[in-house]
């Protein structure tokens, strides 16, 4: 149960931090919450309705494949909205950040940054 940032992600983190006070907490619930969702353990109906809302979508493989990439929306308590987006590699219960966004700054993610982690 652990999750990694990736550095360029980090300095996104710092960038919107300036802008969004309480990201640290809302990216710490995100967190709990895609651990959960990504843990194998967990049944499969719950997994399947979980990525197949607005929230995540998986970029990459599949439920089934140990690793997979995830497009997933994060709710800021500051913009009292899901208009910043996080990209991650899950990998069972862990974690690793590659890229966040703000959807009202770019448009899409960089699939050049996730394709290094296929």
């Amino acid at each position: 149960m652990s999750y990694n940032v990736d550095d360029q992600c980090k300095k996104e983190i710092k960038a919107l931090d300036k802008k969004h006070k309480h990201l640290a907490s809302d990216l710490k619930t995100f967190i709990q919450t895609h651990q959960v969702a990504n843990d194998p353990n967990q049944p499969d109906d719950y997994r399947r309705n979980f990525f197949s809302s607005k929230n995540a979508t998986i970029l990459h493989g599949s439920l089934r494949d140990k690793a997979r990439i995830i497009k997933a929306r994060l709710y800021s308590t500051d913009l009292r909205d899901k208009s910043l987006r996080v990209i991650y590699l899950a990998n069972d219960r862990d974690l690793t950040l590659i890229e966040i966004y703000s959807k009202g700054k770019k448009p899409t993610e960089d699939k050049r940054r996730w394709q290094t982690y296929k």
